[in-house]
């Protein structure tokens, strides 16, 4: 519990400096996804997506090109999650290309069904806007 409060407070703290506030009381969940410390040790472009929801913060480990690689922790299922990242614009077929410096994105989706998306990527053309198809799929 102490390492998924320390997670919270650090992606909070991030969050808050470099993306727009959320509505707590309207947003249903932020996924954020940050670059790894795995990276240097492994042959692909690995990370974590924080999963905040009213409150609570899980991660699951990513790899581009493979889907989940994940643990016990995910909230969704593996099919459930390979179609987020396709909805999202990642391409989750074993030939992506690896790009290591990929960066991160917000996906917010608010209790109206209203979905948005900070594109933030520093990688051209690795993530593009998140789908209408993500509407509801959280609540």
């Amino acid at each position: 519990m102490a390492l998924f409060g320390a997670l919270a407070s650090a992606a909070a703290t991030v969050c808050s400096a470099q993306a727009e506030p959320l509505d707590p009381a309207r947003a249903v969940m932020t996924i954020r996804f940050e670059p790894s410390p795995y990276d240097a040790l492994e042959s692909h472009a690995a990370g974590y997506a924080f999963v905040m929801r009213k409150g609570s913060v899980r991660y699951v480990r990513y790899a581009y090109g493979g889907g989940v690689v994940g643990d016990q922790t995910k909230p969704l299922d593996e099919s459930s999650w390979r179609d987020l990242l396709r909805a999202a614009g990642q391409d989750t077929s074993d030939a992506h290309p690896v790009c290591p410096d990929f960066g991160f994105f917000d996906i917010k989706v608010e209790q109206d069904g209203t979905v948005a998306a900070k594109h933030r990527s520093m990688c051209p053309g690795t993530w593009s806007a998140v789908a209408d198809s993500l509407r509801g799929q959280f609540s």
